[in-house]
């Protein structure tokens, strides 16, 4: 299973006990999207600019063409499918004018698949997965969902809507632990309200911005997305260390490869 992807750019979430892997050092990210006259306001936009340009990729990445999403697993639990359309049913407002659309498990036209699949999870340390490469214009062409089969009823739809988030291009946050991209697993979460004002704001965006063309539309758009609400607040005083500080990815044509810690 795991060897096809070897080519990608991997990030491992892991136990503290363990390393990072793959990391090049790259210190002058610590303070990317940081100063200013508004500490909130910029914290919130490095909050959007982690999970937009995560791992220091070059250009923000997202859906040009509609969502069709099977699952390849064979004999999928009723509580898998679910959690699959309820993910579908969360993001379909938040892309619109694109369409998220669950196709039949045999149609080989699909853009994302989602499998449900077995793996040592000590050793890969890991319970769910997300390949979503994108071209130098910044259009996703594919997604890749793997989640791991025996996850209880109760964590399953929370790492599908996590990959799912990285099936539309986004990254982990570092930062805001009631986000559903936390970068660790700290508890079954449906995606905050902060989330999907993300989702929306990125999909109000073309794809391929840099960074400083995203600062600009932050500035634009991102408070008149929605009041302000609980989790946004919760960025002032967010005070967690950044641990994709020092991430960087390699080359123009990137890979939002990410894993879910257990």
């Amino acid at each position: 299973m795991f060897p096809r992807y070897s080519e990608h750019v991997r990030a491992t979430l892991r136990s503290p006990k363990t390393t990072w892997l793959g990391i090049a050092a790259s210190a002058s990210l610590l303070f990317a999207g940081c100063g200013g006259d508004d500490p909130a306001f910029e914290r919130e936009f490095q909050w959007v600019e982690d999970l937009m340009l995560y791992r220091g990729q070059p250009l923000t990445s997202r859906w040009t063409t509609d969502l069709r999403v099977r699952i390849k697993s064979r004999l999928p639990r009723v509580e898998q499918r679910q959690a699959v359309a309820d993910a579908l049913e969360f993001i379909r407002p938040l892309i619109a004018p694109l369409s998220a659309t669950l196709v039949d498990d045999a149609d080989e036209s699909a853009n994302v698949t989602v499998e449900f699949l077995s793996w040592d999870i000590e050793e890969v340390g890991a319970i769910g997965l997300a390949l979503t490469p994108f071209d130098e214009a910044g259009e996703i062409i594919r997604s890749e969902i793997s989640v791991h089969k025996s996850l209880s009823n109760i964590e399953l739809p929370f790492v599908t809507f996590h990959e799912f988030y990285h099936a539309l291009g986004f990254g982990h946050s570092p930062q805001l632990p009631d986000s559903i991209m936390f970068f660790r697993n700290n508890g079954p979460k449906r995606p905050s309200a902060l989330d999907e004002r993300l989702v929306r704001f990125g999909y109000s965006l073309p794809p391929g911005l840099a960074q400083g063309s995203l600062r600009v539309e932050f500035e634009d758009r991102w408070r008149g997305l929605a009041e302000f609400d609980t989790s946004a607040r919760a960025l002032r005083t967010a005070s967690s260390p950044h641990p994709h500080a020092s991430e960087s990815t390699s080359s123009h044509r990137c890979y939002a490869d990410a894993w879910l810690e257990r």
